[in-house]
């Protein structure tokens, strides 16, 4: 009777709880998994239906005013927090104080790292793991979102790992330097400090001996110690000269305009103040001082996210010349496989050594992964043959049906047996399941019914953004030097190979006024899979959103097929979105038809934990806040894809996942792509146009072709010393 009053109690406290039967709920509360009497009954007798459908109605109340809640209510943020580090000790291998300048080879250990730990919001990144960096070797540090890749970085350039040597000078290039009035090369310049000071020396011993011309004594006694102070400051002006020379001080303008240049700051952009740019340059301004200062253990974390395909290339060929230690965070597989010569694998809060590229680590690791896989399964059998051995169940057969002395086992075999295989099995005590894969899916539903063709028809197209107030004039004065200026170059620049060396080149984007393309004519269909590149600033993204219509053509049409649906996916549109709603809100708000469970569906299907989605998008990290964006789209339907820069911020299997997903045989809608990641490109799509000089051209060749082209053409003279 106590247990049918317990039930009774709990029947309508139970939230969600299934009411079919055999369910785990009912055999929790007694009902036995088969629904019978005894799960039908209540303290005052028989449940009836009204009483059944009555509790439905207030569980579905229940998750009603919970899905409500969560779509409506403002989570509290998760503040961020310092990580924490233990360690057993850890002691750089020479004894004497490590020099960054001196001459070490190859296998100097750069830092080494014996034993520590790792913790992160009371979570362990890494436990007793080592950690070996050595002279001259560029590592790529891989592993799943959320494994603590950055956090290690983190701590690195911080100095809170021991065996760091106090005198190892580390650069980590996480921030965008402060915009101020200092241009974009005196800002790399100011970076060498040792410069900077001999420079300052320079210039105030030179002051001070000039002013020996205007100083006089009047005994002998007074000149020769007048000759005597200035001999004194010339030998610390030449000592200070040959500091300079040691450096190479005269060379560092030309470097440093150099490496602003490999990173597509054209001449002009190099004298720009660098409040005049935007964040994601004033990125590539930090990371050329760091490329500018050579420091012996350059940590870059997703250093691609916020360069073109021009700078990628460049920066690929520019780091393979690197001669001092590197560590990279990056998803970008080819990145990493013509960068890097050895692999650091964050597998397991371990963090695991492998030779060679990304693709030979994933050869490697993938034998690994089967060898442990098979020794695994062997000792899970081995466990079970143990457990049948002290059992002894293994000759038990039923009474009657075999002879007594058949059954007997000799019981000083069965105890050889099992002595034997509990040993085997104490050699195999290391052997770990194998980790859980970590697999994500993206899938963009096919369009749900063709369109005429072409789905987007552009007719003698021309486009220019437009002068603000007080800028015609202006303009008119510098478009009448600027015409001067290039009737004197036409004759330079007439030979054809100079002209294809310019499409490589950076170059000054359209100012306002004028155009940015001119008499462009072309279709695009739902078979259309097309890459946009060209240098920065030769309106690639400009281009797509005259072909979305967010900008009106200056002259001619876009016209869209009726009931055209293109998916928008702007490179910084993630950034744009409201901090303070949850994603679940967010897909709410856009599709507020769509069953609630189906929201989190998408957002799953798309990678993103089920933890995050009632979360608000600040706490989201950059890739987090792009899934969110990805699964609005599917939930969109488009005809056609628009992708500006889509990898930036993901990690490798949600690129791959991208890259499955805009395969015909996956998509079977249009895709028009602006991206760095060649692997992307060369598998979404089919045609290479190059966007320049206000016109449209198809390259003939695939995006490797193109890559190849871009390398011959860029320019390394006076860099290739620079590492050094």
């Amino acid at each position: 009777k106590m247990a049918k009053k317990k039930r009774g109690a709990r029947q309508d406290d139970e939230d969600d709880a299934p009411a079919g039967r055999g369910s785990a709920a009912n055999a929790k509360k007694g009902g036995g998994g088969g629904g019978g009497k005894r799960g039908n009954k209540k303290k005052g007798g028989v449940v009836t239906e009204e009483d059944r459908e009555k509790a439905r109605e207030q569980r579905e109340e229940k998750k009603a005013r919970r899905i409500e809640r969560e779509l409506t209510e403002k989570p509290v943020a998760v503040e961020l927090q310092e990580p924490t580090i233990t360690c057993a000790g850890g002691k750089f291998t020479s004894e004497d104080e490590y020099d960054p300048d001196g001459d070490y080879g190859a296998d100097q250990d750069c830092v080494k790292i014996d034993t520590f730990s790792l913790a992160f919001r009371g979570e362990d990144l890494l436990s007793e793991t080592r950690l070996k960096l050595a002279v001259g070797k560029r590592y790529g540090l891989v592993g799943p979102n959320g494994a603590g890749k950055s956090t290690l970085v983190r701590a690195l350039a911080k100095r809170k790992l021991p065996g760091i040597p106090p005198s190892l000078h580390i650069l980590h290039v996480e921030q965008e330097v402060e915009g101020g009035d200092e241009t974009a090369v005196e800002n790399v310049l100011s970076a060498d400090t040792e410069r900077n000071t001999l420079l300052e020396r320079a210039a105030k011993l030179e002051e001070e001996i000039e002013t020996f011309n205007d100083r006089e004594a009047d005994t002998e006694e007074g000149k020769a110690a007048l000759r005597e102070e200035e001999a004194a400051l010339r030998a610390q002006l030449e000592e200070t000269y040959d500091g300079l020379q040691a450096i190479k001080a005269d060379a560092a303008p030309a470097r440093a305009a150099g490496i602003l240049a490999g990173l597509q700051f054209t001449p002009s952009m190099q004298k720009m103040s660098t409040k005049e740019f935007s964040g994601g340059w004033r990125m590539r301004i930090s990371l050329a001082r760091a490329l500018f200062l050579r420091p012996s253990l350059l940590l870059l974390d997703e250093p691609t996210n916020h360069l073109d395909l021009h700078a990628l290339v460049w920066l690929e060929a520019y780091l393979q010349m690197w001669k001092k230690t590197l560590l990279i965070v990056s998803h970008d597989k080819n990145f990493l496989n013509s960068v890097c010569t050895d692999i650091i694998h964050l597998h397991e809060k371990k963090l695991k050594p492998f030779k060679g590229n990304f693709d030979k680590f994933q050869v490697i690791a993938k034998q690994q992964a089967a060898e442990q896989l098979t020794l695994y399964k062997k000792k899970v059998a081995l466990e079970k043959e143990i457990k049948t051995l002290r059992s002894g169940d293994q000759s038990k057969s039923s009474a009657g049906q075999k002879k007594k002395a058949k059954r007997r086992v000799d019981s000083e075999t069965a105890n050889k047996q099992l002595k034997k295989k509990e040993q085997q099995l104490a050699a195999m005590s290391d052997v770990q399941p194998p980790a859980r894969e970590y697999n994500v899916t993206f899938a963009f539903p096919d369009p749900e019914h063709s369109l005429t063709h072409p789905v987007i028809q552009v007719d003698d197209v021309s486009f220019a953004y437009p002068l603000r107030e007080g800028q015609k004039a202006a303009a008119e004065e510098e478009e009448e030097r600027r015409a001067k200026k290039a009737a004197t170059a036409a004759a330079a620049a007439a030979a054809s190979d100079a002209k294809k060396k310019q499409r490589f080149m950076a170059k000054d984007g359209a100012r306002p006024g004028e155009d940015i393309f001119r008499e462009l004519n072309f279709g695009l269909d739902m078979q259309t899979r097309i890459a946009l590149v060209g240098r920065n600033g030769a309106g690639k993204t400009t281009l797509l959103h005259l072909l979305a219509k967010h900008l009106a053509p200056t002259q001619g049409s876009v016209g869209h097929a009726h009931g055209l649906r293109i998916g928008w996916f702007a490179q910084h549109f993630a950034d744009q979105l409201d901090p303070e709603v949850t994603p679940v809100q967010y897909l709410h708000d856009k599709y507020p038809d769509e069953d609630y469970q189906n929201l989190r569906k998408h957002l799953g299907m798309f990678g993103l934990p089920g933890k995050r989605h009632n979360q608000v998008l600040r706490t989201l990290s950059g890739g987090e806040k792009n899934r969110v964006v990805y699964a609005s789209l599917a939930l969109y339907h488009p005809h056609i894809l628009f992708l500006d820069e889509p990898t930036n911020h993901l990690d490798m299997e949600s690129i791959e996942a991208l890259v499955q997903s805009l395969d015909k045989e996956s998509f079977s809608g249009g895709v028009v792509l602006v991206s760095h990641d060649q692997r992307l490109i060369d598998a979404a799509c089919e045609e290479i146009w190059i966007v320049d000089d206000m016109t449209v051209e198809r390259f003939e060749g695939d995006i490797y072709d193109y890559r190849a082209e871009l390398i011959e053409e860029m320019e390394f003279e006076g860099l290739e010393d620079d590492t050094e």
